[in-house]
């Protein structure tokens, strides 16, 4: 039973290791592809693109005629028709009967067919449309940006999963040499070459490293199932990451600017301030008359064209130009014109207030790339000495020529500049990405499609 414990051990934490379950095998690129398929929020942004887009269009259709087709069936009460008595008579004629005007009304029946088009409406409509226009291009423009805020969370992920597991793989390094040193120092202490001191701290050391072990294997944990959650898997799936670690090369700081004035939030908040602008000339449209072309026909019973009025279906048609102007409204139209023009205005100084925010996000990122750069080629330089003073330590303590303390010292050294070698590569390469997503060119898919 004791002989089963360690391997039993070994598949719980061993990264990329199923106890049960499914084994996937995952790029940087198949997470960013299941990250799309499986996220509500880019769902949502697209559905507000599609929306956007049919808004636009019922706009475009205000400037075209409106055609309706009416029908209506009226039951009234029952009135004697009008009648006209001659007030004469004919000589030795009986007095002749009243003349009666029409049919006996009960049952109206009336259709008609109107066409209108509007001719002039203080360029009203023109407006909206260019408003419903430039907000899908704000919708399209918070897709692409929902998408790289995807792709640049998705990659955060990713590689944080993959950093605690090189991270449990440092401390698993650490254990092997820490056990192997035990082993030696124990050796030594029955021969005399070593003191009991010396073992008694090296069990220390193993027993914190232990704790640091069961740490990162809970950090290992939550950071697979924060990925799987993202991605849509089932909590049961044990991913195995490609440590896909390289790093672009810098672009010149001018590039990088002409580069981030196609960021998509910062488009977005253009054409937001184009809709305004649009909305507030289609708000003051309402100031000037309307002028709209209206042609019927009509085929009713009774047509009331007809005389007199009879039981009985006739087609009539009419033509007019109606021109309306609200005279006087207390200035409901005049301040709703301002409040979209003021309104607009605003949107223009949140444009500017972006376009800076943008300039000192890029040269931010920019700068951490070059930090992280640096960061990681020292780091590498610092683990190979290290690395060389380890194994000098180690000479030394088996020669009896130095206190095996300093192997404890080493190779704690040792250790923290792997953690720290690892934190470097993962920052790098998500510095990369960061600074892509600050000049608008991260994407879920190497098309850069959104």
């Amino acid at each position: 039973m004791r002989a089963a414990a360690p391997l039993l051990w070994l598949l719980m934490i061993a990264p990329g290791v199923a106890v049960g379950g499914e084994v996937k095998r995952l790029t940087v690129a198949e997470a960013l592809s299941l990250a799309a398929e499986h996220s509500p929020a880019l769902a949502s942004r697209r559905a507000g693109l599609e929306a956007a887009d049919h808004r636009w269009s019922a706009s475009t259709a205000r400037l075209l005629p409106k055609l309706s087709l009416n029908v209506r069936y009226t039951r009234l009460s029952y009135v004697a028709p009008g009648e006209i008595t001659l007030p004469f008579s004919l000589p030795n004629q009986p007095t002749p009967d009243p003349i009666r005007l029409g049919d006996a009304i009960e049952n109206q029946f009336a259709s008609s067919v109107v066409l209108e088009q509007p001719l002039f409406t203080g360029l009203t409509l023109i407006n909206t449309r260019a408003a419903a226009q430039h907000a899908t291009t704000a919708a399209a423009e918070l897709v692409r940006q929902e998408a790289q805020d995807l792709a640049l969370r998705t990659e955060e992920t990713y590689f944080g999963l993959l950093k605690a597991r090189q991270l449990l793989e440092v401390t698993e390094q650490s254990n092997k040499a820490l056990t192997a040193h035990l082993e030696r120092l124990e050796r030594l202490a029955r021969e005399g070459a070593s003191t009991p001191l010396d073992v008694s701290r090296t069990r220390t050391r193993l027993a914190a490293l232990r704790v640091q072990r069961l740490q990162a294997q809970a950090t290992e944990a939550v950071a697979q199932q924060g990925l799987l959650t993202l991605l849509g898997l089932e909590a049961d799936v044990t991913l195995v990451l490609t440590p896909d670690l390289d790093a672009e090369n810098e672009v010149p700081q001018q590039e990088l600017l002409a580069q981030a004035q196609g960021r998509p939030d910062l488009a977005a908040a253009r054409a937001q301030a184009e809709v305004k602008e649009a909305q507030a000339r289609a708000a003051a449209g309402g100031l000037w008359p309307q002028v709209v072309l209206r042609a019927a026909a009509q085929f009713d019973s009774p047509n009331q064209r007809y005389f007199p009025l009879r039981n009985e279906f006739n087609p009539s048609w009419d033509a007019s130009v109606v021109l309306a102007w609200t005279a006087w409204d207390w200035g409901a139209t005049w301040h709703t014109h301002r409040a979209a023009a003021l309104d607009a205005v605003a949107a223009r100084h949140w444009v500017a207030q972006l376009e800076d925010a943008v300039r000192s996000d890029v040269e931010r990122r920019r700068l951490e790339v070059t930090t992280a750069a640096a960061r990681r080629s020292a780091s590498a330089e610092a683990v190979d000495v290290a690395a060389q003073s380890l194994e000098r330590a180690q000479r030394l303590c088996d020669a009896g020529q130095a206190p095996c303390i300093g192997v404890l010292d080493a190779e704690a050294e040792l250790t923290a500049l792997r953690a720290e070698w690892v934190q470097a590569r993962v920052d790098q390469r998500l510095a990369g990405s960061q600074l892509r997503r600050a000049i608008g060119t991260l994407s879920l898919t190497p098309e850069g499609k959104p």
